[in-house]
């Protein structure tokens, strides 16, 4: 009985050593295409953090004009913009798209947890470095949170702010063990350098389904680096992202009634990531200079579904000579 429970355990292990094999060779595969599809195209900004710490950040920049930056969202980059607004909103202005701390090209902002403070710190760094004074800014999904709270931190930075699908608020549930998981020190690591790249890939379809539905997914979500994002160090970036972010919101939201940059919300009653009555509708409640536009029949990726809507709406905002009342 003894041998039976052993040999069944050897062949357990052997079939789990395999596994992890072929994980690991289907990741080094998958991170050599996806850094040749994805190579680190544009410019390198660099900076030092009030603390002394360094910043090296990637940047698509296009257009002449006054200042607009872009932040994507989570497992996202720069090449969101470039198949979006980035070319629309560069016929009129100077558009500087970012790859967010840790995410695309972008450097971590090493000895610390990259929260949106960090990353928002990150960002005006690179800004200050370059002698920019004042930008409209831009954010979609997880961009946007940093986004939130770099106008909330720098209000005399952001002129206009406009916040695509953002998440605003804390929903009490966290996020999925998987990404808690691909941060502890061993398994986190075995994980990332072998399964996660995978089992991301397998179920990168119905992810996408979710993320656009009710809306169908479309060619331009074709140029999203959703392979990259996957690749061990970055995947890393998203899990740390995703566990921080409900606390860290959930310790912000009170500061919104204090919030008086103009705001356009960009929102999807229908997103089943970013719940639209959590987030979106109860920023504009809060912050007195917000305006709220709902967009029907979309899901989570309006930036890839109603691209030259949000191009429009976006335009005329930084374009108005007058901003929603302070209630």
């Amino acid at each position: 009985m003894r041998r039976a429970v052993l040999i069944a355990l050897g062949a357990l292990l052997a079939l789990l050593l395999i596994l992890l094999l072929a994980g690991w060779i289907r990741t080094r595969r998958g991170i050599e295409r996806a850094l040749e599809r994805f190579p680190a195209r544009g410019m390198f900004a660099e900076a030092t953090m009030p603390d002394g710490s360094p910043v090296r950040l990637r940047l698509i920049a296009a257009g002449q004009g006054e200042p607009v930056v872009l932040l994507h969202g989570a497992f996202g980059g720069v090449e969101d913009f470039e198949a979006t607004l980035l070319p629309l909103l560069a016929r009129t202005r100077r558009v500087l798209a970012y790859d967010r701390p840790g995410h695309g090209w972008s450097d971590r902002v090493p000895g610390a947890l990259n929260d949106p403070g960090v990353q928002a710190e990150a960002i005006v760094a690179t800004l200050r470095n370059s002698r920019i004074e004042q930008i409209d800014l831009v954010g979609f999904s997880y961009g946007g949170s940093v986004a939130l709270t770099l106008a909330l931190r720098h209000p005399q930075l952001v002129r206009r702010l406009v916040l695509i699908n953002t998440p605003s608020h804390g929903w009490g549930t966290g996020t999925s063990p998987v990404y808690h998981m691909a941060r502890w020190p061993l398994v986190g690591t075995l994980f990332r350098h072998t399964l996660a790249l995978p089992l991301g890939s397998w179920v990168q379809e119905a992810s996408i389904e979710k993320v656009f539905a009710p809306a169908a997914p479309n060619e331009r979500f074709a140029s999203s680096p959703a392979a990259l994002a996957l690749t061990p160090e970055r995947f890393l970036a998203n899990a740390e992202d995703f566990c921080v972010l409900d606390e860290f919101l959930q310790q912000q939201e009170n500061a919104y009634p204090t919030l008086r940059t103009p705001t356009l919300l960009l929102a999807a009653p229908e997103d089943r990531i970013v719940g639209y009555h959590i987030h979106s509708r109860r920023l504009e409640s809060e912050a007195p200079n917000a305006k709220l536009i709902a967009l029907e029949g979309n899901g989570h990726a309006l930036l890839f579904t109603e691209t030259e809507r949000l191009a429009r709406e976006i335009d005329l905002f930084l374009s108005a000579d007058t901003v929603p009342r302070a209630r």
